[in-house]
């Protein structure tokens, strides 16, 4: 889970940290890398036979060019998620990534393979990472680990993704949904469930733990290493509620009521045992017009007590909230629509 206030630091990062990461998928580097991809990637029927040097790995990874338009790129996702990032590999071992959440934003950086199951990614603000564990189910189809803790999934497909529609979802119709905060009314058009590891044993959890988050823009996904997190923000967003939600497990909720429990509670201690509530909330308003909402410009602030109330049939969500903020002003407000649900760390 992320703060409010640390999204600012968060996000000065995005320009090299998701870079890092997907250069996680990239490999390679070496003089022979140009011809090992001629024979990886060619259409006979030999059977495929996965990288065991580095130069070896370095040749499935590149992506080729068939034109000067056309090219090959690898699409990535989390947890059988969305697509989150895309990236093209030269064999001059120079890349570009993709973000498939921000407009296909472009981030260059190098890349150099150091086993058949290793390699090693450079930003171009210098920033290292090592990539590992990397398997190859086929010749278009690879899973990675980066940092030991986030695993990816990536498919080669060809450029022309690049150019459908980058939206996560689509927005629902405004009229149906708004808070007010203030006396001043807003429309809400996305939601989005970020949804906990559930860990009985190893993390002794008695709750199902998941961040709701709703606002007026669209939310799409950053990733950083340091910490190691994939993280989301809604889009040019004017207000943004959000907060992290507990239901007893191991069974998860399709209709509950959640009250508001200050952050020193223990969500796994006695004091909530059995019931549904809620923690760490912040609301979020861009009192500046700057199209971002931060909390160094006192746009950020704490929720102290109220309830979110939360029925979900499949990706719609019907939610009510009325809530108090720390400072002694109310929200309160409904949104219905598509959720986009995603699996956080």
């Amino acid at each position: 889970m992320h703060s409010v206030e640390n999204d600012s630091k968060m996000h000065s990062a995005i320009a090299y940290g998701l870079v890092v990461l997907l250069l996680i998928t990239s490999t390679g580097c070496g003089s022979d890398a140009e011809s090992s991809d001629i024979a990886l990637m060619d259409d006979s029927n030999t059977a495929f036979i996965p990288p065991s040097t580095a130069s070896e790995l370095a040749g499935i990874f590149a992506t080729q060019y068939s034109n000067a338009n056309d090219f090959d790129i690898w699409v990535c996702s989390m947890d059988g998620g969305s697509p989150i990032v895309a990236y093209h590999l030269g064999a001059d071992q120079n890349g570009v990534e993709y973000d498939l959440r921000n407009q296909n934003a472009e981030t260059a950086f190098t890349w150099t393979a150091m086993s058949g199951s290793s390699l090693t990614t450079v930003a171009d603000t210098g920033l290292e990472t090592v990539v590992d564990n990397i398997i190859f189910s086929s010749r278009n189809n690879v899973t990675f680990t980066v940092n030991q803790q986030l695993t990816f999934s990536c498919q080669r497909e060809t450029n022309a993704l690049l150019n459908e529609p980058t939206s996560v979802i689509p927005p629902v119709n405004p009229n149906d949904n708004s808070l007010n905060y203030g006396g001043q009314e807003y429309q809400l058009t996305h939601g989005l469930e970020e949804q906990f590891r559930f860990r009985p044993v190893q993390g002794n959890d008695t709750h199902r733990s998941s961040q709701i988050n709703i606002a007026d823009g669209e939310f799409f996904s950053t990733i950083l290493l340091s910490p190691s997190a994939v993280i989301w923000r809604p889009r040019a967003a004017t207000v943004w509620l959000r907060a992290s939600i507990h239901t007893p497990g191991p069974g998860e909720f399709t209709s509950a009521t959640f009250t508001y429990e200050p952050e020193s509670t223990d969500e796994d201690g006695p004091a909530v045992a059995g019931r549904n509530f809620f923690q760490d909330g912040s609301f979020g308003v861009d009192i500046n017009n700057d199209g971002a909402i931060e909390s160094a410009d006192g746009e950020s602030l704490d929720i102290t007590g109220g309830t979110i109330a939360i029925s979900k049939s499949g990706e719609i969500y019907s939610v009510s909230f009325n809530i108090s903020l720390e400072n002694g002003v109310d929200v309160s407000g409904t949104f219905s629509g598509d959720f986009l649900t995603v699996s956080a760390r």
